[in-house]
Formats: structure tokens, C-alpha cells, sequence
């Protein structure tokens, strides 16, 4: 299959790359990559930041509020068995 742009910087070299597997309206794309920002900015690994903005988009949904959260994923040429 094609390689991705997220897949292009992986063979380049990076451990993980924050993508989506399908189009995300702008308004989901700031409020999840807003959070996802946040959680880097802790410390948080990669899919620790994905983790907690789905959960916080899971959250607002159950109010009422729709959101994209299922298509933003991690892609990662390794598996940390501590984030499992």
C-alpha cells in the first residue's frame, strides 16, 4: 500500500508520529490536538497524550457534544509494553 505522510516520517527515522486515519473537521482537529499539545507539553508519550484527549472527547460526547476523537491514532514503528 501508498505510504502515509505519518509513515514517511517513521521510515525516516522518528518513534511515533500523531495522525489521523480520516479527515477530521477543523473545529474536532483544534479541540484534540489542543489537548494532545497539553499532554506533550507534561511529559506525556505520545500515546498517553492521544489517550487522554479521546477520553476527554469520549466525556464531552456523553454531553452532548460530538467528536472525532476515533480517528486520531498513533503510529509507531515500536511497542512499549508499559503503555499497554
Amino acid at each position: 500500500h501508498a505510504l502515509s505522510l505519518g509513515g514517511g516520517f517513521l521510515a525516516a527515522g522518528a518513534t511515533a508520529v500523531i495522525g489521523t486515519l480520516a479527515p477530521v473537521p477543523d473545529n474536532d482537529a483544534r479541540a484534540l490536538f489542543r489537548i494532545i499539545h497539553r499532554e506533550l507539553a507534561r511529559g506525556q508519550s505520545p500515546a498517553a497524550a492521544v489517550r487522554t484527549a479521546q477520553r476527554e472527547a469520549i466525556a464531552n460526547e456523553a454531553r452532548g457534544q460530538k467528536s472525532a476523537w476515533r480517528a486520531i491514532a498513533v503510529l509507531t514503528n515500536r511497542i512499549d509494553s508499559t503503555e499497554l
